[in-house]
């Protein structure tokens, strides 16, 4: 069993050392520079290792898409756990989503660069399902204000373009070089939502 545990433990680490790479890849040209010959080089680990862990480049730049969401929803999460009332949720979920765009550029830049379908291609469902399971949290989370008349209620399908749709466009602008502080732009973008969501 304790075999097994450091087995799994040297795979973990082993596939984020190659996570790691990709993002570095990245940073330094793009997604262009994504390449397995290039990923293998830095992270020092054979084109058949990351075959094995990832399938192919586009398993290889989903499975870094969806590690750079699981560190964005952690602090978006954190608010749903605190259960703060409805505008209060709104304007904070917001302003932790900028937060830590400001706080992670690199992985935002990536997330941004990588949504588009054509990138993701055969795993743009998979990519889907995963934050599918968030903004169902989220919905959890604003169903009980929404019958009690605190927010508008939304279709699922609506809850990220119009929650977080302004903090995307206003992420991507920042992102490629506006210059105005994230936290001037924060209680800005937040009283833009809470007014398109609130009842």
């Amino acid at each position: 069993m304790d075999t097994m545990s450091r087995r799994e433990e040297a795979t973990a680490q082993r596939r984020q050392a190659i996570l790691d790479a990709a993002l570095q890849a990245f940073a330094s040209g793009g997604l262009g520079s994504v390449t397995i010959g290039a990923v293998s080089s830095s992270a020092g680990a054979s084109v058949g290792s990351i075959y094995h862990h990832f399938g192919d480049r586009t398993g290889l730049l989903a499975a870094l898409y969806t590690r750079c969401f699981e560190g964005c929803f952690d602090p978006l999460r954190a608010v749903l756990r605190d259960d703060p009332t409805a505008e209060e949720g709104i304007r904070r979920l917001v302003a932790a989503y900028l937060q830590w765009v400001a706080a992670n550029r690199l992985e935002a830049s990536f997330i941004y660069a990588a949504s588009d379908p054509a990138v993701l291609t055969h795993q743009v469902e998979t990519v889907q399902a995963y934050k599918a399971v968030f903004f169902a949290e989220v919905a959890t989370w604003m169903m009980p204000r929404v019958m009690a008349g605190q927010l508008r209620m939304l279709p699922p399908w609506a809850i990220d373009p119009v929650l977080m749709g302004p903090a995307h466009e206003w992420s991507r602008r920042w992102l490629h070089g506006l210059d105005v502080p994230m936290d001037d732009a924060i209680p800005v973008v937040a009283e833009s939502v809470w007014r398109s969501i609130a009842p």
